[in-house]
């Protein structure tokens, strides 16, 4: 679970930087100081990006949290949105670096495994597009979470084949 501030946006808004809002809203996150408001709350300090309600998987729009993970039963300060990733299938991309640039590296590493279809977990899975969630916190890397389904059709072979 985490809590933060969130927009909705889409792919086609954040291509044009007068449209863009996920970086104003990173800024304002920090700017606000809202890390320090939920720090008590936090789970190891934590800050993530949550991408969720996906309107048309890639194409359409979907909301951002730039948020704080709270440890477990903890509530959040009314003035945050606060969002429950459910459990699923997640594969993990990671990128050296730290901040947007890190980010996008990560995510055109995303985008190209998931067009191509060159690795073998390519082959099996698609995104869910349910949930995917950026973790910060590692000054050498950003890590990305995303959700994942199986393809209709594939088998996956047994375990310790």
């Amino acid at each position: 679970m985490a809590s933060g501030i969130e927009v909705r946006t889409s792919n086609a808004e954040e291509s044009d930087p007068a449209q863009a809002r996920i970086n104003r809203q990173w800024h304002q996150f920090y700017r606000q100081g809202i890390p320090l408001d939920l720090s008590a709350n936090a789970e190891n300090g934590r800050v993530v990006g949550i991408y969720s309600h996906y309107e048309n998987g890639a194409h359409g729009h979907y909301t951002v949290l730039a948020g704080v993970q709270l440890r477990r039963g903890v509530a959040s300060p009314p003035e945050y949105v606060t969002i429950k990733v459910s459990a699923g299938e997640y594969i993990v991309f990671k990128a050296p670096g730290f901040g947007s640039r890190a980010v996008i590296t990560c995510w055109s590493a995303i985008w190209d495994f998931f067009s191509r279809g060159e690795h073998e977990l390519a082959g099996r899975y698609e995104r869910a597009f349910t949930a995917d969630f950026e973790v910060y916190g590692d000054p050498e890397y950003v890590s990305i979470y995303v959700s994942v389904k199986r393809k209709l059709g594939v088998r996956l072979p047994p375990a310790g084949v």
